[in-house]
């Protein structure tokens, strides 16, 4: 790999398989969730099955199962203040007094029409679509860069400027396409646009820059600061669209939380009140239905816990990789 080019795709840079790329990112929360759940209850199944001392006259002799749930019940009624948490952070981006709000919008007013300038036209809506058209002006001042180069008395500075836009071109291409009819608020978005190396590609560019600052005109210098210019621009609206997806999914982590607190609340309430060591006799499968009543109660008892390991996964891993706007090379 030349020392201009870059792992063009998130995974890559992360350095792992598909499968662990997917669990981390890619796949869905709930689908991932469910995975972890079935697991824990094999385990629980297992356990079960195998421990010399069966649960039913452990029962008999104990209350070791209503200890247990009766305190799943107070767990889950306190992950209640987690969710009441992560709204509030939410709601602290979006609550403020009048001229906080004002100063936003005259914020935000002011990139777009920069980027109005920069894109010759008006900026779109879309989020998928907005970045798409800061990469394609990328592309363009990039050729453009080229066919000012092209006529360069320095061999060494047009390889390095077409070893520099083909890279930066391929690494576009595929990020447009994967952006290409993707939707806000999944990850469609936001994992090609991360795609899109554009730190490492400022990085180069000024190197270029410094390293052939006696080779390179007037006209040419200005061709690679107007590149630099729309990757910077790239990476303000990359950053913002960033921190949107992080507070849409911890709203949506909330939500989760509580659809499945309730549950898993009902359940353990109703095992400390009601399961004792005479409820629901027999066998299944060879196996003791207790233990099988038992392990259901405990796995949906902690799927809370299990849908909010799955949200941090996939935002650590998303924050990791975007803590920095400025070209500094973290990964």
């Amino acid at each position: 790999m030349s020392e201009i080019e870059t792992d063009d795709t998130l995974r890559r840079r992360l350095g792992v398989n598909r499968v662990a790329f997917w669990v981390l990112l890619t796949g869905s929360r709930w689908v991932i969730a469910g995975g972890f759940a079935l697991v824990v209850f094999a385990l629980f199944v297992a356990g079960g099955t195998v421990k010399q001392a069966p649960l039913r006259p452990l029962m008999q002799s104990s209350n070791m199962v209503t200890i247990t749930f009766s305190g799943l019940v107070g767990a889950i009624i306190t992950s209640a203040t987690l969710v009441v948490s992560i709204n509030q952070l939410v709601l602290s981006q979006e609550i403020g007094s009048l001229g906080t709000i004002r100063n936003r919008m005259d914020v935000g007013t002011d990139f777009r029409q920069n980027t109005d300038e920069l894109l010759g036209e008006t900026t779109p809506t879309d989020p998928a679509t907005y970045l798409d058209e800061l990469i394609k002006t990328s592309e363009q001042r990039a050729r453009a860069l080229r066919e000012a180069v092209a006529g360069s008395n320095d061999p060494e500075l047009r390889e390095k400027i077409d070893t520099y836009v083909d890279d930066l071109l391929g690494n576009a291409s595929r990020t447009r396409e994967d952006l290409a009819d993707s939707e806000f608020g999944s990850l469609d978005v936001v994992a090609p646009a991360v795609n899109y190396d554009y730190n490492r590609k400022i990085h180069d560019g000024r190197r270029i820059k410094h390293q052939y600052r006696e080779s390179l005109t007037p006209e040419q210098i200005e061709r690679l600061d107007a590149l630099l210019t729309a990757l910077a621009m790239y990476g303000t609206a990359r950053a913002y669209l960033n921190g949107l997806y992080i507070q849409w999914s911890l709203i949506k982590l909330s939500r989760a939380i509580i659809y499945t607190a309730v549950a898993a609340l009902l359940v353990s309430a109703a095992v400390a009140l009601f399961v004792d060591a005479n409820t629901l006799t027999g066998s299944l499968f060879g196996v003791d239905t207790m233990v099988w009543l038992v392990s259901g109660a405990l796995t949906v008892a902690i799927l809370p816990f299990l849908i909010f390991a799955t949200y941090i996964l996939r935002l650590g891993t998303l924050t990791k990789q975007t803590l920095t706007v400025e070209p500094l090379l973290l990964h």
